[in-house]
Formats: C-alpha cells, sequence, structure tokens
C-alpha cells in the first residue's frame, strides 16, 4: 500500500501524520521500505494499517501504546481477533 493511502486511511481512525512518524521512530510501526531522508514515501503492508486500527481500538479502552503495540501484532500473527492474555485474561476484537 502506498504512503498517501494508508495516511489517508490513518487520518480516518484519528491518527496524525506525527503520530505515525513517532510510531515509526519508536519501532511499533514498520513499513515495507523504509525510505531514507526527508519527503520520501514509504511502502505500507496492509497489517500494519490492521496494526494501527488494534492500537487505537486499544489505547481508547485504556492500554499503553506499548502494551498495544505488542498484543496487535501477536492478534494479527495469529489472524483471528483473539488473544490470550494469561491469568484468565483474554482479548477479542474484530479486526478489519
Amino acid at each position: 500500500m502506498n504512503s498517501s493511502i494508508f495516511l489517508r486511511e490513518t487520518r480516518k481512525l484519528g491518527v496524525t501524520d506525527r503520530q505515525i512518524k513517532n510510531w515509526i521512530a519508536q519501532g511499533y510501526l514498520l513499513p515495507s521500505k523504509a525510505a531514507p531522508g526527508k519527503g520520501n514515501k514509504r511502502d505500507w503492508p496492509i497489517d500494519e494499517l490492521r496494526i494501527v486500527h488494534a492500537i487505537v481500538i486499544m489505547m481508547k479502552v485504556g492500554f499503553t501504546l506499548t502494551a498495544a503495540q505488542e498484543y496487535a501484532r501477536k492478534m494479527i500473527q495469529t489472524n483471528n481477533g483473539f488473544l490470550d492474555l494469561g491469568d484468565k485474561c483474554s482479548l477479542m476484537m474484530e479486526l478489519p
């Protein structure tokens, strides 16, 4: 997915371009092609948009960014929207 489509879709979720840049710098988001320098476009795997969507939902209910990103990646890897958090606690989410 090209960068302009990715950013348009993340804006619909309420995530700013600055947040995306910060999340990339912190390693929370992983573009498939990280373009060096300023103003260069990135390519994005579709799963990264799903991860942003899951992060937004989890942060709205009180997860930290770090925890939300970690759990979002695990949910995407299992591809079923369900994650066992341990200690008789689980997380289920409908993912796009």
